[in-house]
């Protein structure tokens, strides 16, 4: 085995980052919670987006709706008339565009439906690793990138169909969380006390690990 080939086997890649192999729970989660936040950043974005265009082809059928029954009373003053057959394809291509901007409607709320859903998705997944990092910087990123995803769930939820719900859901993930959260540290205990276990569970350690080198010293004799 060749110098290169023993170096990629003491590593492992990740989205294109390197890390040793035996990398802590910890630096995998960090990983884990950059490349959340960046997923989110764009589904987002395309929220927004979306919403805004949800918001735009839905005025824009209320006005063709408006046309249509323009279109309709002009059909009842003519008809019988030498215009009722003008008058009459004028309410059919009404009709015509209420159902093209219908199908575009349709097409976006499936989109904006899906999308929000994944955001949801990708902000309780990012919760669950909240708690696992270490650096705080990582650690605030993801408590910002939840409370992001959080409110523009919360700021669509108006024109949301076949997600209207999950802002509720996304909601318990986070109480739950902070239940678990303070759970667990309430059965650490204060400051004071993690420290003390920490330092009697190193001697503890460490009184193992002289026993186990007098036992191997012996055997080798």
């Amino acid at each position: 085995m060749g110098i290169f080939d023993k170096v990629l086997d003491s590593v492992i890649i990740i989205a294109g980052k390197v890390f040793r192999r035996g990398a802590s729970s910890a630096e995998l989660a960090e990983l884990k919670v950059q490349q959340l936040a960046a997923k989110l950043d764009t589904e987002k974005k395309q929220v927004s987006d979306l919403h805004g265009k949800l918001n735009y082809a839905n005025r824009q059928l209320v006005t063709l709706k408006q046309a249509r029954d323009e279109a309709d009373a002009e059909y009842s003053r003519v008809k019988g008339s030498d215009l009722e057959k003008s008058a009459l394809d004028a309410v059919a291509t009404a009709e015509d565009d209420i159902s093209r901007q219908e199908s575009l409607i349709a097409e976006y709320q499936k989109i904006f439906d899906d999308v929000r859903i994944a955001v949801a998705t990708s902000a309780a997944e990012i919760k669950t690793y909240e708690n696992q990092v270490k650096k705080a910087s990582v650690q605030e990123l993801a408590t910002k990138t939840f409370s992001e995803a959080a409110e523009i769930i919360r700021a669509t939820d108006d024109l949301a169909k076949g997600s209207s719900g999950i802002g509720r859901d996304l909601e318990k993930v986070a109480e739950d969380y902070e239940k678990a959260k303070a759970g667990f540290e309430d059965a650490q205990g204060d400051e004071a006390t993690r420290k003390l276990r920490a330092q009697k569970e190193e001697e503890h350690r460490a009184e193992i690990k002289k026993r186990l080198e007098e036992r191997l010293s012996k055997s080798d004799k």
